[in-house]
């Protein structure tokens, strides 16, 4: 057996009293809550997304410019328009 030094005993009890190093444990819970909540938010969009309507078409006027009809920024003038369907097609 080796003989036990005031040095070794110093080292030992300093050990002892220093407290636990948390840093990594509390490294690992931030990382497991941010796959948490990235997870749950990518869920809630595939769930609760509302999706995007095509795009109408454009139709612009005809012999609109010859009668010097113009859009506030001086494009011609358009529209669009889908027609309904179903219960809506008069809409």
């Amino acid at each position: 057996m080796v003989p036990m030094t005031a040095e070794s005993i110093l080292h030992l009890e300093q050990c002892q009293l220093r407290p636990p190093d948390h840093r990594r444990w509390w490294g690992l819970a931030a990382a497991a809550l941010l796959r948490l909540l990235f997870a749950v938010g990518a869920l809630h969009l595939l769930l609760f997304s509302v999706p995007q309507p095509e795009p109408v078409a454009l139709t612009l006027l005809a012999g609109a410019q010859e009668k010097v009809a113009l859009c506030l920024d001086g494009t011609p003038p358009g529209y669009h328009l889908q027609r309904g369907s179903g219960d809506g097609s008069n809409n």
